[in-house]
């Protein structure tokens, strides 16, 4: 034999084997342990899901909206900071304009100064009490100018600064408010994220509420299953007491042995007599089944 056809006779020699035992099974006296033929559970798993902590919806939430309330912030902060530039500038600008001034004063000064020396010469005046009054003029009228050029300057620096406090409060206010806003916004983005978290909870709570449902009914149907299996194993052994009973010991072997000997032509009837005849003679353990019956089943194989 081939190893296929070795291993085709010892698939046909188990197929045998197990209709023997079927038979077996069938006449025995003693109740035998059932099994349904079906898996113990649906095996059907469930979904997990867990409800997200408020501290999580919040951070989602925020980060939701956290590049539109930063474009904003920085929005109003660049415009503030354009603002204030300005106002830097202009005060630059106005210092410069007192320095400008100061000297303009000064030079000023310098060339009265000058003029009413040069006056003073021409008139033999040096040393009078009139040149000194005409030099306190001179520097009473400049020093006038200088305290007004300061004033002017001081006070527009202040209204500067003043402008820029302003402008600084303004840019608070707003981003306060901007604050408000992206509050209210990020609050209603919460309660809709939970919103939707309940649903997809309430959601995974039905199918797993479902899968229980599915599993308790199944294992019922394996409970119903297996009363029915218990009840036909005990009709089989009680049917099999009446039976030895009624036709004996002999009796009942002499019938086993004959339905197994229609199990085993019914699978070797399916080969060639010259393969059917080689299984059955490969184990001893036909005869000890079949009994008598057996070499009729040679001699019906050998004749064919």
């Amino acid at each position: 034999m081939s190893i296929k056809q070795l291993e085709d006779a010892s698939a046909v020699y188990k197929k045998l084997l197990d209709s023997m035992a079927q038979v077996d099974r069938k006449y025995s006296t003693s109740y035998q342990e059932q099994k349904v033929n079906a898996p113990d559970s649906l095996g059907l798993q469930k979904l997990l899901y867990e409800m997200p902590t408020e501290e999580e919806v919040a951070k989602q939430a925020q980060q939701y909206y956290s590049a539109g309330k930063a474009k904003e912030a920085s929005a109003l902060n660049l415009a503030t900071e354009k603002v204030l530039s300005g106002l830097e500038e202009k005060a630059k600008n106005v210092l410069q304009q007192a320095v400008e001034g100061q000297l303009k004063i000064n030079d000023q000064r310098e060339s009265d100064l000058k003029n009413t020396n040069y006056a003073t010469q021409v008139k033999n005046l040096t040393n009078s009490s009139i040149k000194t009054g005409m030099i306190d003029k001179v520097n009473a009228v400049a020093e006038k100018a200088l305290d007004l050029l300061k004033q002017n300057t001081d006070d527009s620096i202040a209204d500067i600064e003043n402008k820029k406090n302003e402008a600084k409060e303004l840019n608070q206010r707003q981003l306060e408010e901007l604050e408000k806003i992206y509050a209210e916004k990020i609050a209603q983005k919460m309660a809709e994220i939970f919103e939707e978290a309940q649903k997809e909870a309430d959601a995974v709570t039905k199918y797993n509420n479902s899968v229980d449902e599915k599993e308790a009914k199944y294992q019922k149907s394996l409970a119903s299953q297996m009363e029915e299996l218990e009840k036909q194993e005990w009709q089989r052994v009680a049917e099999m007491l009446k039976l030895r009973e009624q036709i004996g010991e002999s009796g009942v072997e002499a019938q086993k042995a004959e339905e197994k000997y229609r199990a085993i032509r019914s699978v070797l009837d399916q080969y060639s007599p010259e393969d059917a005849l080689s299984i059955l003679e490969s184990s001893s353990a036909f005869k000890s089944h079949l009994g008598d019956l057996y070499d009729t089943l040679r001699a019906y194989y050998s004749n064919k």
